[in-house]
């Protein structure tokens, strides 16, 4: 559901994506591109999807579906054509390639996937109970009426379409947004007045929904970047002045470590890729040491090797001790990442889940809407 008097702008990345979709299909076009067509929907709503696509091909249309969903990708293409840098590794016959053989095209090395041990912990890091908090056409976006939390070396996922309140939801944790109602509760501290700067020295950390706009300075260079929320420690100071030494160690070694692929860290990060431009922000999070990273769709459109370097490091940070609050609009990505998962539909917490009771059908009823106990059952 969109709001159709509703500006463009005032819509988040996923509902402008879906307006992209609709928009499409609206149209009598002889000719249609799909560039992750659904990374917003539940998994209802794309089973759906790609039915109507065959059914638009079978009418005598032409399709291109751009995915790196690779079951979607098999489940509607009669030919495939992988691109890796720009050229040409694979095109043939959808039915006489497998998933495996797919990936080795996409990435020149299969990454590892590492496994996160099984830690329980009662320590609550995050709790946030009866939070109201009005979205930017002033409309009440988030409205709990249950809790949420967190607990230490946890990862819990919040699944839900776009457009239900969790991008509010995030920026409320992280004091981008005011709280009208509720608390927010951290490592057993009241935060919910605490302005941003102070959560953040007290271990938040955000990785924001739009990475140019909101995550990154994008004229400032790598460097500049990586050392955005700590230019006043002591530890980069030298007297009263910064001490550009130190810096470039600490942003070489970050270079080094998550993989960002540029000439040297002087290099504007508005040259960088999707995937460079992500792992920039994460580093630079990570690094701080905080104990509640805040992941607000941290591999959305990353290719295969980016997706599975982020996830790796994430699933690490949660080893090592710290926590995270994750949304996705991939729920097969939720699905793989989380300890426990919250659906959000319309501002509310309208489900939970524990990995045990993970079913995707389930969850994406939920998504819709659809009551709670008929979910359960």
């Amino acid at each position: 559901n969109l709001d159709l008097n509703a500006k463009v702008s005032s819509l988040s990345a996923g509902e402008r994506q879906r307006l992209e979709v609709l928009r499409l299909l609206y149209f009598n076009f002889n000719i249609l591109i799909f560039d992750e067509p659904t990374s917003v929907l539940t998994p209802i709503e794309t089973d759906n999807l790609l039915k109507a696509i065959r059914k638009i091909a079978a009418e005598g249309k032409t399709i291109f579906f751009i995915s790196h969903k690779l079951n979607e990708v098999k489940a509607v293409s009669d030919r495939i054509t992988v691109l890796r840098r720009g050229k040409v590794t694979f095109n043939g016959v959808t039915k006489e390639i497998s998933t495996d053989e797919l990936i080795k095209y996409m990435i020149e090395k299969l990454p590892k996937v590492e496994i996160k041990r099984e830690i329980k912990s009662t320590e609550e890091v995050l709790n946030v109970s009866g939070l109201k908090v009005k979205g930017s056409r002033g409309h009440l976006a988030v409205n709990l009426n249950s809790k949420i939390n967190v607990y230490k070396n946890e990862i819990v996922g919040i699944a839900g379409i776009a457009g239900n309140g969790q991008r509010e939801l995030f920026d409320a944790i992280m004091g981008l947004r005011k709280i009208e109602e509720g608390k927010i509760i951290f490592k057993g501290k009241d935060i919910t007045h605490s302005p941003t700067h102070k959560r953040i020295e007290l271990g938040i950390g955000y990785i924001p929904e739009d990475r140019i706009l909101t995550g990154l300075a994008p004229d400032l260079s790598i460097k500049e970047n990586l050392i955005l929320k700590l230019y006043d420690n002591q530890q980069f100071r030298k007297w009263y002045f910064i001490d550009n030494n130190k810096i470039d160690a600490m942003a070489n070694a970050l270079l080094k470590e998550y993989d960002i692929r540029a000439a040297n860290v002087e290099v504007p990060v508005k040259n960088l890729s999707g995937g460079n431009l992500q792992k920039t922000i994460l580093a630079r999070e990570i690094s701080m040491n905080p104990d509640l990273l805040l992941a607000y769709e941290p591999t959305k459109g990353l290719d295969i090797g980016a997706t599975y370097f982020i996830r790796n490091k994430l699933i690490d940070y949660a080893n090592k001790g710290g926590s995270i609050l994750l949304f996705s609009e991939d729920l097969e990505e939720l699905l793989f990442l989380s300890d426990r998962l919250y659906v959000i539909y319309n501002g509310d917490i309208v489900a939970e889940f524990t990995r045990a009771q993970f079913d995707e059908y389930k969850i994406g009823k939920a998504m819709s809407g659809i009551n709670y106990l008929e979910v359960r059952n």
